[in-house]
């Protein structure tokens, strides 16, 4: 029962208007400010000389009424602060206290011809905010029936007359009416509320999905504000920008690539743009859009890696050049084997003179080179999934120099680490990158040769100063590539060794792709010939 009587009173947190509980909050503190004011002055004029009729016809109840309604006051407003117990149950015994109290001192002033009557259209009043109409209806019959009750008991007292029936129904009226319109009025404000809370709900969560997919991307966003101050930014243009931190409300002078781009477009009566070159020499192309139509006004600002669009169309080529060469490389396995049991059986044969041995040589090293050919191309086909994980490289380093130079043939001297000397974690599949290391290695083996103090490589793992980026720099000491084929030197097959089969870079460079990592060819800071391992970010990606 005292369940069916809460709910028809007062609106509960399920009920669809449950987000106008912050208004009702506030209602229940401004009626108990009024409530205070009103309990304390009523009560301070009962001590005044010619404050009547208030208390005229029993004081001693006037005043205990008065000061119990100023203890509800004050108890009200310990419970409103600490918002206990229930917003319910506060309204209910805080407007039932309303009543009676008034009432009380009401009847012990001699009726409703003293005026404090009036005092309940405020709490009716309120009681049409913080209830349903059902409530609000139910409480003002519950206060017209204690002004009857009291005028009944007036005129019993011979205090009153009949006419304060008349007064006691205009009130009740006017409790009605006030509850209708007010609960109307209130109704409508919170439908309007929970309607923008219910649009606020969904644009924060339109926002949410819209920056988890900006996150995501790979093309680098930056937004800026017309004082050129960074509102968002996601984690690939924080990568390429490499911004320290938190970036987002920082000004754009934090990356003198950025600020110098956007500078010249804003300045520029061009609609295009400048490339980017970012800390660490990678090309971008930036596309800059303005947000509000003006060019001084905020912009959206999208970075696509500048080597991306060339990468994608050589890899199409690649591909279609793979697809073909490992059918090739199927059907003439047969034939180069047959080729090579042939030469093996000739060499069996008596009587062979020196150059028939020196052909069957040179047919044994040819089988064998296109043997180890057709054997790549077939592995580039049934290639194994990548399996990466969350690797320390700083330790996986050493143990692969030790071990490349154990069964490589290598002196341990030959390689020189250079790292960071911290933990430095990068995700990637660690035997892809054993073999991508053996190759660069080879390379550096048989393209450059050692040095004067018998140096063959240099392995050196860098970070960027955000720590977002890894690079492993793999260095050799030769004399460098020539610049008119250094754009050839990942295609399938190309090789200036008569040794080599043109593979091995090519076989690194889609071993790092496989692991959203990049393979470029530069210098180091020492100027010497240098292939560049950029790691993608530990946390980027997940397979």
């Amino acid at each position: 029962m005292t369940s069916t009587l809460t709910d028809m009173l007062v609106d509960r947190s399920g009920h669809p208007d449950a987000g106008g509980t912050e208004l009702r909050w506030r209602v229940l503190r401004l009626l108990n400010l009024f409530r205070t004011i009103t309990a304390g002055v009523f009560t301070l004029l009962y001590f005044q000389e010619g404050a009547q009729p208030f208390g005229s016809q029993m004081p001693r109840v006037y005043l205990t009424a008065g000061i119990a309604y100023f203890g509800l006051a004050l108890i009200a407003s310990f419970t409103l602060r600490n918002r206990w117990p229930a917003q319910h149950w506060q309204t209910y015994l805080q407007l039932l206290g309303d009543v009676a109290l008034v009432t009380l001192m009401t009847h012990a002033s001699g009726g409703q011809a003293s005026g404090l009557a009036s005092l309940l259209f405020i709490s009716v009043a309120a009681g049409s905010i913080l209830m349903r109409r059902r409530g609000a209806l139910a409480y003002a019959a519950l206060a017209t029936l204690a002004l009857l009750g009291e005028q009944i008991l007036s005129q019993l007292a011979d205090v009153t007359g009949a006419y304060g029936y008349t007064n006691s129904g205009m009130m009740g009226a006017v409790f009605f009416a006030t509850a209708i319109v007010g609960s109307w009025i209130a109704e409508r404000f919170r439908e309007s509320e929970a309607l923008a809370t219910r649009r606020g709900v969904d644009l924060a969560n339109l926002s949410q999905v819209n920056n988890l997919i900006i996150q995501n991307l790979r093309t680098g966003v930056v937004v800026l504000d017309e004082g050129n101050h960074i509102r968002q930014i996601n984690a690939a243009a924080m990568r390429y920008l490499d911004f320290p931190g938190t970036a987002k409300g920082r000004s754009m002078d934090a990356s003198p690539p950025l600020r110098d781009l956007v500078k010249q477009w804003r300045s520029s009566r061009e609609a295009g743009s400048a490339n980017l070159r970012g800390p660490d020499g990678r090309l971008f192309i930036p596309t800059i859009q303005t947000l509000d139509g003006k060019r001084d006004g905020s912009l959206m600002i999208f970075l696509e890696d500048g080597e991306t669009a060339a990468e994608e169309v050589q890899q199409m080529k690649l591909a279609a050049l793979g697809r073909l060469t490992a059918s090739i490389a199927h059907e003439i396995r047969n034939p180069i084997g047959a080729i090579s049991h042939a030469g093996q059986l000739l060499e069996e044969s008596a009587g062979l003179d020196s150059d028939d041995k020196r052909f069957l040589a040179i047919i044994r090293e040819q089988s064998g080179r296109v043997n180890e050919i057709i054997e790549n191309i077939l592995q580039l086909g049934r290639r194994e999934r990548v399996q990466p994980e969350r690797l320390e490289i700083t330790s996986w380093l050493r143990d692969f120099v030790m071990e490349c130079c154990d069964t490589q043939g290598i002196e341990q001297d030959a390689i020189e680490l250079d790292t960071t000397g911290d933990e430095v974690f990068v995700r990637i599949d660690p035997s892809q990158l054993r073999q991508i290391l053996l190759n660069l290695v080879e390379n550096a083996k048989l393209h450059a040769g050692y040095s004067a103090r018998g140096e063959l490589v240099r392995l050196r793992l860098s970070q960027s100063a955000s720590g977002t980026t890894t690079w492993l720099d793999v260095a050799d000491f030769g004399r460098g590539i020539p610049d008119d084929i250094v754009n050839r030197i990942f295609e399938p097959f190309y090789t200036h060794s008569r040794t080599g089969t043109g593979l091995g870079l090519f076989i690194a460079r889609e071993l790092c792709e496989c692991n959203h990592a990049s393979l470029k060819y530069g210098q180091d800071g020492d100027g010497r010939s240098c292939f560049r391992i950029r790691f993608q970010d530990e946390n980027a990606w997940l397979t």
